[in-house]
């Protein structure tokens, strides 16, 4: 029947298939049409969630197609806004047109969604006269080709990350073009092109030479000099049209002069180009399409085109710049013209009502399939009886006895080891299998392999039986785009977190303020150094080659750090007293651990099946550490020690889960299990998840807090001591004297930081006998756990999970339309919005502006000053829908997890840190729906390039290499004390976190009874110059990164590493960069040879060695040195080489230095 389907359909125009309900067996007809046919397809779709599942499915189907797959994505918001569009869909958009325009021959399969369609588009020919062929050896004017970049939508950065960006160093040229898989590196001598090649963006070192690279545009409006005349013209047009004051107008016409364009410019592509073409004019002529429910497909445009025109209306009533609809959007009627002249067929639900009452004319034909929904069904009922799998064993035999090739689709790895050893008692044994390509040729049999399908469905006539694991395993795996390659990034260009100002901590000099890089020349050689001012304006500069020896103070709340004088006591003092405090702490954990390893505890048994069956209806795919931290939980459970686990991991990690697993283990041996939380609210939500996790299950969740009753908490507190709830929830409310439990086996403690001293002493008393898990979101740095282990066993969660969605975010000035636009939008998918607004005299104002602007939301305010029943009654009104816009300060609840809320809006995002946004992304975007944040800014003149770029790529988390450290470092350490389990804040704000760390590490060692040396940070006074210099490397942050990355070198392989690094992404070295190196090369040797301080003018060498750090004797020196240099002590630990006389050129000595420090080494 397929087959004839397929032969059917492609002879007749038009064709209808019925397919009774949705599901991936649509795409399965659209990937065997394309094969067979050698045209190319274009499926219109109703919107994007539907695209991105028929995408993963086609390329399921069609795995060595899938560089013929091509998604044409919609932009997110509506026209008109002064608002410039999103980079990345811009960016995509033209890599697919141009894609679709140079096919040739070759047919793709395009998938849409119709509200794209309606809109007009760039012409052909202003896409096919930007497209520049620049090939090797050949010559192009560089200068024209740079103006073009700008005209065609480039962004000039200073780090090429994303596609639509380029840079500018001397004479590389570095540009991502967008459709191209690695950004390109091309090498000018002049106008002439030396070499091209791709560079990874990770590393930003080359990756593989070419011939040739064609550069597009980045967005459709192409602004060139050669047209702004008549842009111009068509600008005051539309504005005169619009009612726009001439001053006004003035405005746009001054900036698009300045800038090449402004902002919202691509929703308004008529003012840039006198004709625009519809996306069918782009498409091949002989395009079949494919469109799903063609009476959803219209109700939809129709929906669209109402919109326009209310937004359209809207903006014109307030005399703000605008086009009419007509001149930017195609009319529904005329693209359903243009659709009855194609080739098409549509798929259609069966309408049970009406019989199929589809256009009388039209041949139909109906797709004979089956679905799973009876096999799933009857495993949901088998769920919780011994044998769950009775029905997927019998339809598997079913099919095997008609020969099918039958087929598991599974998301990943885990999940087939799952199914795996669930089918073993049946023997059954799935084989694993490429792809569907290669599936489909094998003999029948079951197999399984990987991939993304909504449904599975049996297709009798192909022999074919497909089920994926939603339906073997029932509850739906919230799909996750995973993300690799994070890690290369932090390791070789984050750029450097400290800005002119920045309060720094010198290890020996104490608390001073960063001041910048500066140059400083003596005599006729020049160096770099950076500038700390400390008190009374001294200044300290300290050479670049030893930045080792800062680190940005990171200190407590509400404390303001005071400089230190260079050269007084007072940096020596607080040393010495943040060290005292540190003993004592460090005398406290050996105890508490040398008493848990004397008490016995319960162990726990190993998993079970119940519990693996537990472990799979997890909705997300767990990441390597949270199984790692899963793990280790269990490992501790079973062992007969009381367990104290502290798993440490960002908000939205995953931690909940651990303790999920954790419970079901301990309640399964028949133990009850208490959680402890900070707040009414938590606890709340807590219960919600619980509930949800454990539906499945005869298992007893109850909740302790204020939000129950008198009567109702009496009855919870009999219940837990008569044994019959399994789990209880609660506040410190269970650390209250009259709760009892029967057999209490698992104490969890959630967001530890935020128990008080006496609670915590509570909490200490059961500790001794139970296992306990406690899980906090202030991030332990490494150092530290490192000391801790034994201790207090500690997991830590940092690979931040996958995210579905990632958040589209703007930026712009701020604007009421765009917030009411935004507040509609979110509304209109019964969705809610955090409006962050983070000053508390003025947030009232706030809130009521916001009553005007969407006067159907309903608004509430949470800010810190708010008594806490107050801000629990908000929040807990926020949780249940009571309240649709939350107006509130930074404070939003830390655990909170809410996923309706996926828009966020932030004014003045640049007074607040990189680490508090960061924190505040964390609220949105965890729900299935796609999210969206808007920064405003009060000045766009305030913020640079970069900055706006570092923003927003914050805001999408598209990696900041080191987001999840600066979260850690700039946590403003939410009670960095207390997560160490003691009260030192003053002594933290004396001397900085990072010292605090260190002093405790040492004092840990100390009484553990290790000898502990502080790394050798050697001092190099050589008579050359050395740096890099502006012109080499410009921006300050980069040049602050190589210092410190130069900094960390331990081995002399790596520097040449570097060597080639910096030729690959700066061109070549000039003489002052090459003695750096020279300068780290020594560097290194001296750390070897233990060497404190060198100093090397052409004729002398002095060495001073550091006594800790020396491997030999010093007297040893004769026999290594013997043959090589005279030399004589002139202190008691150094020692001077006289290498020449009368030189001028410092080359030789560096070379003899060399060789004299690997001699002592």
């Amino acid at each position: 029947m397929s087959k004839h389907l397929i032969k059917d359909v492609k002879n007749i125009d038009n064709s209808v298939v019925i397919t009774p309900t949705d599901g991936s067996h649509k795409a399965y007809l659209t990937s065997k049409w394309y094969s067979s046919s050698k045209v190319s397809i274009l499926v219109i779709l109703k919107d994007t969630k539907k695209t991105i599942e028929f995408l993963d499915e086609l390329n399921f189907f069609l795995p060595d197609k899938k560089d013929k797959i091509v998604f044409f994505p919609g932009y997110h918001i509506l026209p008109f806004k002064s608002l410039a569009y999103h980079k990345e869909t811009s960016t995509n958009r033209l890599a697919a047109l141009s894609k679709i325009m140079n096919s040739g021959s070759e047919p793709l399969i395009i998938v849409t969604v119709v509200d794209t369609i309606l809109q007009k588009l760039i012409p052909k020919k202003n896409l096919n006269d930007f497209a520049e062929l620049v090939i090797a050896n050949e010559e192009i004017d560089r200068d024209a080709l740079i103006l073009k970049l700008e005209s065609g939508g480039y962004n000039k950065t200073s780090l090429v990350e994303d596609p639509g960006e380029y840079s500018v160093r001397g004479g590389i040229l570095d540009i991502f073009s967008p459709g191209e898989k690695y950004p390109v590196r091309i090498e000018f001598f002049g106008d002439l092109v030396e070499s091209l090649r791709y560079f990874s963006v990770f590393t930003q070192r080359g990756v593989k030479e070419i011939y040739e690279t064609i550069i597009i545009p980045a967005t459709e409006a192409i602004l060139t000099r050669e047209n702004l005349p008549h842009i111009l013209a068509r600008l005051r047009q539309a504005g005169t049209l619009a009612r726009l004051e001439a001053s006004k107008i003035r405005a746009y016409v001054n900036e698009t002069r300045e800038f090449g364009r402004f902002p919202g410019v691509e929703s308004m592509l008529s003012i840039v180009y006198e004709e625009l073409d519809t996306f069918f004019d782009y498409i091949p002529e002989n395009t079949l399409l494919v469109m799903d429910s063609p009476d959803d497909l219209e109700s939809r445009a129709m929906d669209f085109e109402n919109k326009a025109l209310i937004n359209y209306k809207a903006t014109a009533a307030e005399s703000r710049l605008c086009v009419e609809p007509d001149s930017i959007y195609l009319k529904w009627d005329k693209i359903k013209s243009f659709i009855k002249s194609k080739k098409q067929i549509s798929f259609k639900s069966f309408d049970l009502v009406n019989g199929p009452c589809v256009e009388e004319h039209l041949p139909q034909r109906l797709f004979a399939f089956q679905d799973n929904t009876d096999l799933s069904s009857s495993l949901k009922r088998e769920g919780i009886k011994d044998n769950p799998l009775i029905p997927l064993v019998d339809w598997f035999n079913n099919h095997l006895a008609h020969k099918r090739i039958v087929l598991c689709v599974l998301s990943q790895e885990s999940q087939a080891k799952r199914l795996l050893s669930l089918l073993q008692p049946y023997g059954i044994e799935p084989v694993p299998c490429n792809n569907f390509r290669a599936a489909i040729k094998k003999k029948p049999g079951i197999y399984y392999l990987f991939g993304d399908l909504s449904s599975g469905f049996v297709f009798k006539e192909d022999g074919l039986a497909l089920v994926t694991e939603n339906e073997i395993f029932g509850k739906k795996r919230i799909r996750r785009q995973s993300s690799a390659r994070r890690d290369l990034k932090t390791k070789f260009i984050t750029p450097e977190e400290l800005k002119n100002g920045d309060i720094v901590v010198h290890i020996e000099h104490g608390v001073g303020q960063f001041e910048g890089i500066c140059n400083l020349k003596v005599g006729n050689i020049s160096q770099d150094f950076i500038l700390i001012q400390y008190l009374d304006n001294d200044k300290l500069y300290l050479p670049v080659d030893r930045i080792e020896m800062i680190g940005k103070y990171i200190g407590v709340d509400g404390y303001t750090p005071i400089l230190d004088k260079i050269g007084s006591k007072a940096w020596v003092k607080s040393k010495a007293k943040a060290k005292e405090e540190v003993e004592k702490m460090a005398a406290d954990l050996l105890n508490l651990y040398a008493q848990r390893k004397v008490n016995k505890g319960f162990s726990f048994s190993r998993p079970d099946n119940y519990y693996n069956d537990f472990e799979a209806a997890f909705p997300y795919d767990e990441t390597r550490d949270q199984l790692k931290a899963i793990d280790d939980v269990h490992l501790d459970m079973e062992a007969n020690i009381p367990m104290d686990r502290l798993v440490c991991g960002d908000v939205g990690y995953g931690k909940t889960e651990v303790a999920i697993r954790a419970a079901f283990k301990a309640v399964n041996d028949g133990k009850q299990v208490a959680i402890v939380v900070p707040t009414t609210i938590l606890a709340e939500q807590h219960l919600l998840t619980f509930k949800e996790r454990f539906a499945q299950y005869p298992v007893n969740i109850e909740c302790l807090s204020r939000f129950r009753t008198r009567k109702e908490q009496t009855r919870i507190l009999k219940a837990m001591n008569s044994g019959l709830v399994d789990i209880v929830i609660g506040t410190h409310r269970l650390l209250s004297k009259d709760v009892d439990f029967k057999s209490l086996g698992l104490l969890v403690i959630d967001e530890e930081q935020r128990f008080g001293v006496k609670h915590k002493e509570t909490l200490k008393k059961k500790r001794s006998s139970v296992d306990v898990l406690a899980l906090t979101a202030t991030p332990i740095p490494r150092t530290l756990h490192m000391s801790l282990t034994g201790m207090r066993d500690i997991s830590v969660i940092t690979t931040p999970p996958a995210d579905r969605q990632p958040i589209i975010s703007y930026i712009s000035k701020y604007d009421d339309v765009i917030v009411k636009d935004a507040i509609k939008r979110e509304l209109s998918r019964k969705g809610q919005i955090f409006f962050v607004h983070n000053n508390i005299k003025t947030i009232f104002k706030a809130a009521q502006n916001l009553e005007k602007l969407v006067p159907e939301a309903k608004i509430g305010v949470a800010h810190g000053r708010l008594s806490e029943i107050e801000l629990e009654k908000v929040m807990f009104q926020f949780v249940n829908f009571e309240i649709d816009v939350l107006v509130c300060t930074t404070i939003i609840e830390s655990g909170l997890d809410i996923p309706s809320a996926n828009t966020m809006i932030i004014n003045k995002v640049e007074r607040f840190g990189l680490s508090q946004i960061y924190q505040l992304r964390g609220r949105i975007g965890r729900g299935d729906h796609q999210a969206y944040a808007y920064l405003f800014i009060t000045d766009e003149n305030t913020l640079t390039k970069d900055a706006k770029k570092r923003l927003s790529a914050l805001m999408e988390h598209k990696d900041l290499g080191s987001g999840f450290q600066i979260a850690m470092k700039d946590l403003q350490i939410r009670g960095a004390g207390t997560a160490l389990g003691a009260s030192q804040s003053g002594h933290i704000a004396a001397v900085g976190y990072d010292m605090f760390l260190k002093l405790l590490d040492q004092a840990v060692h100390d009484l553990k009874g290790e000898e502990t040396i502080e790394p050798l940070e050697p001092e190099i006074n050589a008579s050359m110059s050395a740096g890099f210099p502006d012109g080499y490397i410009e921006s300050v942050e980069q040049r602050l990164t190589l210092y410190r990355r130069l900094s960390r070198i331990t081995m002399v392989s790596d520097i040449s590493d570097i060597q080639k690094e910096l030729t690959d992404r700066y061109g070549k070295l000039p003489k002052e960069a090459e003695n750096m190196l020279l300068k780290i090369m020594l560097r290194v040797y001296c750390i070897k040879a233990g060497v404190q301080r060198l100093d090397i003018t052409p004729n002398t060498l002095t060495l001073c060695f550091s006594e800790k750090h020396r491997k030999k004797p010093l007297n040893s020196l004769n026999s290594a040195l013997k043959s090589m240099a005279f030399f004589e002590f002139i202190k008691k630990d150094s020692i001077q080489i006289q290498l020449g006389r009368k030189r001028n050129n410092i080359s030789k000595a560096l070379l003899e230095t060399r060789n004299i420090l690997k001699a002592i080494a």
